[in-house]
């Protein structure tokens, strides 16, 4: 017999603990996910459910993907089930991560010699966080003509000011100062959004000095398409 746990199994259940089901254990669990976008920033609540026979038992969550708030690894945490509205229930803070796809979450309550025996599992779904704006910063305001290099570096928003999720492409493109393309060359022309962001080092080569160019920034679609999302920053073309 399995201390505290088959006590309260053999009590609450009149059973053994082999017949006892994960789901007599933690009933349900519930993530307050509707709406939410693979920002990597979002906070999210996620509940287990408790029968109310059980008082202040400790439940382990586990998450694939993001990770919660006040814990010593991002993807464990242990929180005590309490009375919430008439149901025992421990609560987690879970901030969302900034892929967009499947996460799995786990509960179970927190006894060693237990664990794993009583999981009960949750998949939910976090939607992609669309680029809604792009914006281009550059290193200086000046480049050298031959072969000077700056940074070229962005953030990419959503519709809400929340950053755009993970993988998201960005086609970087550079023109003279009568547009016409300039050829320049980017460590990286097609850059991929991490955490809401874009970085490449970028030289216009060797060209006529004394004029701006311009770094023109579009955001692709889902098939490498141009989209209207774009932005454009100016520099000075220096012989110094």
């Amino acid at each position: 017999m399995k201390k505290i746990l088959v006590i309260y199994l053999l009590v609450v259940f009149g059973c053994k603990d082999d017949e006892v089901k994960p789901t007599d254990i933690i009933s349900r669990i519930e993530v307050a996910n509707e709406g939410v976008l693979a920002d990597g920033n979002t906070v999210i609540e996620i509940r287990a459910f408790m029968p109310e026979e059980v008082d202040k038992r400790s439940i382990k969550f586990k998450v694939t993907k993001g990770k919660f708030l006040n814990s010593q690894t991002d993807t464990i945490v242990v929180r005590n089930a309490v009375i919430i509205d008439d149901e025992l229930q421990a609560l987690a803070l879970y901030q969302v991560p900034s892929t967009a796809g499947d996460i799995t979450v786990s509960a179970e309550p927190d006894i060693v010699d237990q664990e794993g025996r009583y999981l009960v599992y949750e998949t939910f779904t976090i939607g992609k966080s669309e680029a809604d704006k792009l914006s281009l910063e550059s290193s200086s305001f000046s480049v050298n003509n031959n072969y000077g290099e700056i940074t070229i570096s962005g953030s990419v928003k959503n519709s809400y000011g929340r950053n755009a999720s993970n993988g998201i492409s960005i086609l970087l493109e550079d023109y003279d100062s009568t547009f016409s393309p300039l050829g320049g060359i980017f460590k990286n022309q097609m850059l991929s959004v991490s955490s809401g962001t874009i970085t490449t080092i970028y030289t216009p080569g060797k060209v006529d000095a004394d004029q701006y160019i311009y770094i023109v920034g579009t955001v692709l679609n889902d098939v490498g398409q141009k989209t209207n999302k774009t932005d454009t920053i100016k520099v000075y073309v220096t012989n110094n």
